[in-house]
């Protein structure tokens, strides 16, 4: 099982960074991830159980400018956006103890205006998820594994769906 948790962490790595330390690389100059400077940096909480992902996406985020927390499970997820919110969840939808889907609904809940972004790969099953996750309420769902290209695109996006949203709330 080990085997094959590494397996999949280097295949999800592998487009996020080079080989050597991420601090050591120059994201700024690195065309694939398609920053978009017209748009604020946000508070990010990313949900997932896979730790080297976890991280790698932390850092890939934080690289770029965002403020980012990190949770393992929907549980840990729904009481440190309820502390604090953030204006964007990107999460997993397999994990233990909360799945992503059960979070969506909840946070979705209480939230609506809270950018959402759904990922998952490596269950046979995946495209089902990703597909319920769209229609429970995330702005996009990323299909792992994905590009820096890919998940600046979808933040992008989600983040302007959700102030699309609260612009309208405002009315």
């Amino acid at each position: 099982m080990l085997v094959i948790v590494l397996f999949f962490s280097a295949l999800l790595l592998r487009p996020f960074l080079p080989i050597g330390r991420a601090k050591d690389y120059d994201y700024e100059n690195d065309q694939s991830l398609g920053l978009n400077p017209t748009l604020p940096m946000a508070r990010i909480l990313i949900i997932d159980d896979d730790e080297p992902l976890l991280m790698t996406l932390e850092q890939v985020l934080l690289a770029i400018g965002h403020a980012v927390v990190t949770a393992g499970d929907g549980l840990q997820a729904a009481k440190l956006f309820r502390a604090e919110p953030f204006e964007l969840i990107l999460t997993d939808l397999v994990m233990p103890n909360r799945e992503g889907l059960e979070t969506i609904i909840e946070l979705h809940r209480e939230f609506p205006d809270v950018g959402v972004i759904a990922m998952s790969g490596g269950v046979t099953l995946s495209k089902t998820y990703l597909a319920m996750a769209a229609r429970l309420g995330a702005h996009r769902t990323l299909s792992k594994p994905f590009t820096p290209g890919q998940l600046t695109q979808a933040i992008d996006e989600a983040l302007a769906a959700s102030a699309v949203a609260r612009e309208k709330k405002k009315r």
